[in-house]
């Protein structure tokens, strides 16, 4: 059996709302192996790809650094919602407009979420009035909870609250918040048997079809 010490790098919504499933997983396939993970933004855990502190990173944005590998891994998408007290909770689909004159709060620089929506809006918005910037989604959640301001998250940290009316999604065809969440690797990190049985195991859990050479 595999052992050793298996460190694995996650951006926040990963981390915290798509890992911990598989990990059960992993942990039960490979019992000697000590995983241990990291929970940062984006940019933190390409960071700590390079400076070749973990073996593997996952992460919600985009990285381009000719030095590292980056394989597409799941699909995902963003929403963008308000609570259920807020004025455009009441409108079926709402306008650029809408959105320009809306109080924003986001998750701070650096995240894969805010890099991804800031992109989403070129072109629509030219600016957006961020009054609060956090670190943290749940904190980004509870605040629009509170009826602060409106923010854009990953689905999957919405769709509890969204089912049980905590919040509400706002309809907004005219903006593409698709995207896809990545597997990092050091081009240069040595690939023992070790890291290469954990890419496998994460590998068989993309929903990403493999393009035909």
């Amino acid at each position: 059996e595999l052992t050793g010490v298996f460190k694995l790098g996650a951006s926040t919504t990963i981390g915290s709302y798509v890992l911990p499933q598989l990990l059960d997983i992993f942990i039960k396939e490979f019992p000697e192996i000590e995983v241990s993970m990291k929970v940062q933004n984006s940019k933190s855990i390409i960071g700590e790809i390079l400076d070749f502190e973990i073996d593997m990173g996952i992460i919600e944005g985009q990285c381009h650094h000719a030095s590292i590998e980056v394989i597409p891994w799941r699909k995902d998408r963003l929403a963008i919602f308000c609570s259920p007290n807020h004025p455009l909770a009441k409108l079926k689909t709402v306008t650029a407009e809408d959105l320009g004159k809306a109080k924003w709060i986001l998750r701070e620089p650096g995240s894969g979420s805010r890099a991804i929506f800031e992109n989403a809006l070129t072109g629509i918005m030219n600016n957006v009035d961020v009054i609060l910037e956090l670190g943290n989604t749940e904190a980004v959640k509870n605040a629009v909870e509170a009826n602060i301001g409106i923010s854009c998250l990953s689905i999957y940290t919405l769709e509890r609250s969204i089912k049980h009316k905590e919040l509400i999604e706002l309809k907004t065809p005219f903006i593409d918040l698709s995207r896809f969440y990545y597997i990092l690797v050091h081009k240069k990190k040595y690939k023992n048997q070790l890291l290469q049985s954990c890419l496998d195991f994460w590998s068989r859990y993309s929903s990403v079809k493999k393009q035909k050479e």
